[in-house]
């Protein structure tokens, strides 16, 4: 994906982001936003999929555009409502044609105790972002945009939530907004780093050093035992 631009006349986003222009990814892989709380990370994610905003974006050579955004993007938000339905007809809202079986499968696969006509206001706060993953997965677009998937999670559903977002990306541009990077960054391709609204810098992961980390976060990074 490329970001011709972000910001125009009319944006309505809490802050101007800037230093994107002409940013481009791969259109298959891992790529992680991290920065400081506040940095501009889910601004960026809602900026990118047209909310009160009118970017320039294309993907391989094609652009963007409202009237297509959700055939391109999926997009899972830092927030979602706990919704008094079942859990088969969450997902139906994305994907119609699913089936009993088909929901079965998935909350076995996603270790989800619950059954398809379950109500997703009785899941924990771990199961409902697990659902919401999957509901944001099942969207048969090349981009997903990922606002903090592994909150909630304990770090064996996070591990296992990880290797689910890897083999989707060999065939999907994947965006994921990450806070646990000291445990997790080396499952990604690139890093995306915000600060103030700023990109400070995009590299890919064996592009990045110590003092790179250490900057954008004001730490000593044998504090937070992480090693490249």
């Amino acid at each position: 994906m490329i970001i011709h631009h972000l910001n125009d006349d009319k944006s309505k986003l809490p802050i101007e982001l800037t230093g994107f222009e002409n940013m481009t990814t791969k259109p298959q892989g891992m790529h992680a936003i991290i920065g400081p709380n506040g940095a501009g990370k889910s601004t960026l994610l809602k900026a990118l999929t047209f909310y009160h905003h009118q970017p320039s974006i294309s993907y391989e050579d094609k652009s963007i555009v409202s009237s297509n955004i959700h055939k391109m993007i999926a997009y899972m938000p830092q927030q979602q409502t706990r919704l008094h339905i079942s859990i088969i007809d969450f997902l139906k809202l994305v994907e119609r044609r699913i089936s009993f079986q088909d929901t079965e499968r998935l909350l076995n696969q996603f270790n989800i105790n619950k059954t398809p006509y379950d109500s997703v206001h009785t899941t924990s706060g771990g199961e409902f972002r697990l659902l919401c993953y999957i509901q944001t997965f099942l969207q048969p677009t090349p981009i997903m945009f990922l606002d903090e998937p592994l909150t909630s999670l304990d770090v064996h559903h996070q591990l296992a939530l990880l290797n689910h977002i890897k083999k989707e990306s060999q065939s999907r541009e994947i965006w994921v907004v990450l806070h646990e990077w000291p445990l997790y960054l080396h499952h990604f391709d690139s890093v995306i780093a915000i600060n103030q609204a700023h990109l400070e810098w995009h590299k890919n992961l064996t592009e990045i050093e110590s003092i790179d980390l250490e900057q954008l976060f004001q730490i000593n990074i044998n504090d937070v035992n992480f090693h490249l």
